[in-house]
């Protein structure tokens, strides 16, 4: 690994590392990714795969275990860190996948799933302070605005738009091409193309349904 000033790190596949940064070495990195500073990636043995060309702002934590109070009481986690089996060893970290051209903005925290990988598909957008919790998925090219917050097992499907400070329940589906609004609070699932816009809402007409909303 080279050094750019003395700041960056630089490794053969043009990964950039900033110098605060921690990334662990269970970690499977593709190329050309960037870790910004004071983040941490991985580093308690839960496997984490990165793809190419993904961005990770300031300040994140990726993939660390999973809140759970039933899977993982605080004995588990402090058995992570020192323990004389190999670290990684447990079955209920089920990882993290990470795609590709996906940039994941400061301050966010992704926990690994616990019985199938958390994953974030390619050309997804994670903005500032978002919190993305185990077992979830989302989807190609979805967008989730700052200070999201997804409860366990939560599907984001393809391009849909999540708005600022929404919340959704544990086991929500949001469908591809859907659109949740500022302050939503989401439980259950939408079909594609939904549009909602109250607060504490969980369903909505499909926005050609409701032309009127969807301009207001």
């Amino acid at each position: 690994m080279t050094s750019q000033g003395d700041r960056w790190h630089v490794d053969s596949r043009n990964n950039r590392i900033h110098s605060t940064a921690l990334v662990g070495a269970e970690v499977k990195m593709g190329k050309d990714n960037c870790v910004g500073p004071f983040s941490v990636v991985g580093a308690l043995g839960i496997p984490v795969i990165i793809g190419d060309n993904n961005y990770i702002g300031a300040n994140c934590v990726i993939g660390s275990p999973a809140e759970s109070v039933s899977e993982i009481p605080g004995s588990s986690l402090i058995a992570l860190i020192d323990k004389t089996e190999p670290i990684g060893a447990y079955p209920q970290h089920a990882g993290l996948a990470i795609g590709s051209m996906s940039v994941i903005r400061d301050s966010v925290t992704i926990h690994a799933g616990l019985e199938n990988p958390t994953q974030i598909h390619d050309l997804v957008y994670i903005h500032s302070q978002c919190h993305i919790d185990h077992d979830s998925v989302v989807e190609v090219g979805a967008v989730v605005a700052p200070s999201v917050t997804t409860g366990g097992r939560v599907i984001l499907g393809a391009f849909s738009q999540i708005g600022l400070d929404s919340a959704l329940h544990q086991d929500t589906t949001v469908g591809a091409f859907s659109m949740i609004g500022m302050n939503s609070t989401l439980k259950g699932a939408t079909k594609p193309l939904f549009l909602v816009l109250q607060f504490a809402q969980s369903i909505a007409r499909t926005q050609s349904d409701t032309p009127q909303a969807a301009r207001a």
